[in-house]
């Protein structure tokens, strides 16, 4: 819910409890309803295969360190201006100038 989000988009599953460190004896965890059916290890491809669950840890400037939470796997929202999104490569083609005559 979009009130307990936090800045960097994971969600707070602790309810603001603060921790003086991430330890993992004040990890609390929130199991998936239902796990995924595991893939035969024999054929696993790099990538293609995620987890049930997800630690997140949520930091603030004022609160520090929140506890740790594991939680059923989710996507992550990402604020656009984050510097991950900063690094692009130009392409040319051989004039020097048209992507399209590559």
């Amino acid at each position: 819910n979009s009130k307990n989000a936090s800045l960097n988009g994971c969600e707070n599953g602790a309810a603001n409890q603060n921790g003086s460190s991430f330890m993992a004896s004040d990890t609390v965890i929130n199991l998936a309803p239902s796990s995924k059916e595991k893939p035969d290890p024999n054929n696993l491809v790099f990538g293609s295969v995620f987890t049930d669950h997800m630690l997140c840890i949520e930091w603030s400037k004022d609160g520090g360190w929140e506890k740790p939470v594991i939680k059923p796997f989710q996507n992550l929202s990402v604020h656009p201006a984050i510097s991950a999104f900063h690094y692009a490569v130009q392409v040319s083609g051989p004039d020097g100038i048209s992507p399209s005559s590559v």
